[in-house]
């Protein structure tokens, strides 16, 4: 499934492949596309073990997109895991905001279980 919007270039791809239940991000989060960004994770996550969020694709990450994040953790606890590229800026913006460690973050899909 595929969530577009025009305005900010955001979008996401859902695929359930050898890598697993991975949700693929591109673009701009923020307060603009945040509520696709949760809705997408509510559609990926629906009757699957567990969820990848892939931000390696994500050029801008800000606090309403954290905010998501956060609030899908709590909901999904050890379901859902956060992908990012190492040193990029939503790597950097997570590690700002104390929150690397608290949305199980990883570099590469080789590391989730």
């Amino acid at each position: 499934m595929l969530h577009h919007d025009a305005y900010s270039e955001f979008a996401t791809v859902h695929e359930v492949g050898s890598s697993g239940n991975v949700l693929h991000v591109f673009g701009d989060v923020d307060v603009t596309t945040a509520p696709s960004l949760a809705s997408a994770i509510d559609d990926a996550v629906n009757g699957m073990p567990s969820i990848v969020v892939n931000l390696t694709k994500c050029r801008y990450l800000d606090s309403s997109g954290l905010t998501v994040l956060v609030r899908q953790r709590k909901r999904l606890g050890g379901r859902l895991r956060v992908l990012v590229r190492p040193a990029s800026s939503v790597s950097r913006v997570l590690q700002i905001a104390g929150l690397d460690r608290a949305l199980a973050v990883v570099t590469e899909l080789s590391a989730v279980s």
